[in-house]
């Protein structure tokens, strides 16, 4: 409910904003104290081939319903402007992401074990073996695995309490994501519902289950905040100033200098915060380039690209290319001397690559075919509603061109490789980002957008759709 004041500006009225209000924050705690009683009740015993959803009681569902109801509730009137949103977001992941490392009592993904035996070699050796034949990839890009082995030997973790500590690392990953994501968003818009929205959207559209604890995970959350940085204190203004200083330095005009885009951020960096953001980034290229193979490829596409473009200075994507090299070629030769011939067959081959690894559903059970067909809606209908999305905005004349360049660098990966027949999710898992900000932007393209009274409930059916849909298909 509103009133008009003299010059026909809205304002709330304090007594309903006050009862929207606490509504949120029953739904809050109504939804985290029955999603506990249901987490409780769920037997490991008799999951199926639907996975978590064979064993999700009425509780679940009912919980599941009131903070899905309750954060759209939250992204109305001035409630987007306080913490509630937040509140919702971090209740969705112990939901999504808690409850089942709690239900499964072990590591929910067999391929941590791997990585946990990674770690044990590195402590009982004293480091990798660069020519084994068996997980020979993990030997030759060990960076994630000596982080964790180093971890393992202050705390004097055997292998088994390493795997009770790596069972709660997708809710972990999940926060963390959305705390980068959250910073990164922040550099392309001010308008907290499109954020909020964004990282609902991020986090029910990210199914495909690579945020637990393995390099993939680190690398792929080092690079939402390498693209933070690229896209805040280490951006540039567009049209380029000319000016004579090195090729590492992010040249900044004064803020009048140039017509900056409507989505620029309000301040730019100064010396001391762009000197620290280049250490940083390139601490964390380095980072990833020696902790997992394709992470360093879509880092180095998207530093390309923001170069393309003139956002960021060309020595970043410099220096990522020569790293990438270097490694590929000097400490990861043995495993690329064996694999080169196969990879090279399957180069150029983007069809192959994007598709070789979807099941043919008439070879599967029901129950397979049915998280398969669900996880193939989800992820048509985030790209759906991020073509939708990315429309309204270029309507509402929001351009988001470094954004756009996030979205389409992971596509070279259809070229380059397979991946292990896992190239297809990958590319997803990287595109998700820019596709979250632009399926949100379906609701909220423009701050002046969103205000109609049927909009929460838009966003509650739909935000309630794509959560069904991740509890099935994150199997």
């Amino acid at each position: 409910m509103t009133i008009h004041s003299a010059d026909s500006a809205p304002v709330a009225v304090p007594g309903f904003v006050q009862s929207r209000l606490l509504v949120s924050l029953g739904l809050l705690i109504a939804g985290c104290l029955i999603c506990i009683a249901g987490a409780l009740r769920l037997d490991p015993d008799a999951l199926a081939d639907l996975g978590l959803m064979s064993i999700l009681d009425w509780r679940s569902w009912l919980a599941l319903a009131l903070l899905v109801g309750g954060f759209s509730l939250s992204l109305t009137g001035s409630l987007h402007r306080t913490i509630l949103p937040w509140l919702f977001l971090v209740a969705l992941v112990a939901a999504l992401h808690l409850v089942p490392a709690y239900t499964y009592e072990t590591l929910r993904y067999s391929w941590a074990w791997k990585h946990i035996g990674i770690v044990d070699y590195i402590i009982r050796h004293g480091g990798v073996d660069r020519d084994a034949t068996y997980l020979s990839a993990y030997h030759n890009w060990p960076g994630f695995f000596i982080a964790w082995a180093w971890i393992a030997q202050r705390f004097s973790w055997e292998p088994l309490e390493i795997a009770a500590v790596a069972a709660y690392a997708p809710p972990a990953f999940a926060i963390a994501n959305l705390l980068a994501l959250y910073a990164l968003l922040s550099n392309f818009t001010k308008d907290n519902r499109l954020i909020y929205l964004a990282l609902f959207f991020f986090l029910a559209g990210n199914w495909i289950g690579q945020d637990y604890f393995s390099p993939q995970a680190a690398t792929f959350l080092l690079y939402l905040i390498a693209m933070f940085l690229c896209t805040g204190p280490l951006a540039r203004c567009w049209p380029e100033p000319r000016t004579g200083e090195g090729p590492l330095a992010t040249r900044l005009p004064e803020p009048g200098a140039v017509n900056l885009p409507a989505s620029w951020p309000s301040t730019l960096a100064g010396k001391g915060e762009v000197l620290v953001a280049t250490v940083l980034l390139l601490a964390i290229t380095a980072v990833i380039v020696t902790s997992h193979q394709l992470t360093p490829l879509v880092l180095a596409a998207s530093l390309v690209g923001l170069a393309a473009i003139r956002r960021l200075d060309v020595g970043f994507a410099a220096f990522a290319a020569v790293l990438v090299v270097f490694w590929n070629l000097y400490f990861a030769a043995p495993f690329v001397s064996q694999s080169l011939a196969g990879e090279l067959q399957r180069f150029g081959a983007a069809f192959l690559n994007a598709t070789g690894s979807l099941v043919d559903l008439r070879q599967v059970s029901e129950g397979q075919a049915i998280v398969s067909i669900v996880s193939r809606a989800l992820t048509i209908g985030m790209v759906l509603l991020a073509v939708t999305g990315l429309t309204r905005r270029l309507r509402a004349k929001e351009t988001d061109w470094s954004l756009l360049i996030i979205l389409i660098s992971p596509l070279p990966v259809f070229v380059m490789t397979s991946y292990g027949g896992e190239a297809i999710f990958r590319v997803y898992m990287f595109m998700l980002p820019a596709l979250a900000f632009f399926a949100a932007s379906t609701f909220f393209p423009s701050s002046k957008h969103g205000q109609s009274v049927w909009q929460p409930l838009l966003v509650a059916l739909t935000a309630a759709t794509l959560t069904a849909g991740f509890i099935i298909s994150n199997n």
